[in-house]
């Protein structure tokens, strides 16, 4: 189990309030262990500068969303969000996502690549397309959904599929903001590459922000 020292502040917000209130706070990121290497399957005029294509990252990707409060009726977006395959990566490697949503997959790289997914909550193949193509996929369940490329083993990705809006990527120094919560009582869940998932009751005031430190 991941250990958590967890300090939460209401903040009072004489000057504006609001009608709804802000989750804030940082937690803890795990190492980000790197995949397998890309191997460059095409040669010549169409092969990716895998020079350029290593992760930079230090740190696990991570989701801080919410759970339990009022029922909304959100809507999914009309803009679609994306997941783009680029120097053989996928850029975002973790998406959150209200159910519903549709999600592009837009080929950036000179070679082709073929989306795919075996989880439970979507399953989708979106079969071969070069540069330039984009295919897309509704997401109509909430879960995990794990995404993967037929052609290249070291490229993968996580779309998490939400029931709520209420929910937020974390930056790479740990921080997130969630706004326009309703007042109610929630449960703050904090979804991390490579660690366990880790929970914890908040309370969210209807005219405050509420800080929530989590190492």
């Amino acid at each position: 189990m991941l250990k958590c020292f967890i300090a939460i502040l209401l903040i009072t917000a004489l000057d504006n309030p609001v009608s709804a209130g802000t989750v804030v706070g940082q937690i803890t990121l795990t190492p980000f262990r790197q995949p397998n290497t890309p191997v460059n399957r095409y040669t010549g005029r169409d092969a990716v500068d895998l020079a350029s294509a290593t992760s930079k990252r230090t740190v696990s990707a991570a989701v801080v969303y919410l759970i339990g409060g009022p029922k909304t009726d959100a809507t999914p977006p009309q803009e679609h969000p994306q997941m783009v395959q680029k120097d053989q990566y996928f850029e975002p490697e973790v998406l959150p996502i209200l159910v519903g949503t549709t999600v592009d997959f837009p080929n950036l790289d000179p070679v082709f690549h073929n989306v795919f997914s075996y989880s439970k909550a979507k399953k989708f193949d979106l079969g071969r397309y070069p540069k330039g193509h984009s295919k897309s996929v509704t997401f109509d369940t909430p879960g995990l959904v794990k995404v993967f490329c037929e052609i290249h083993s070291s490229m993968r990705a996580h779309i998490l599929v939400l029931d709520q809006p209420y929910f937020a990527s974390v930056t790479a120094d740990g921080r997130f903001r969630i706004p326009n919560v309703p007042a109610g009582e929630y449960t703050l869940k904090i979804w991390q590459e490579q660690a366990p998932e880790s929970e914890l009751p908040i309370t969210v005031p209807a005219a405050d922000s509420i800080v929530v430190n989590v190492k």
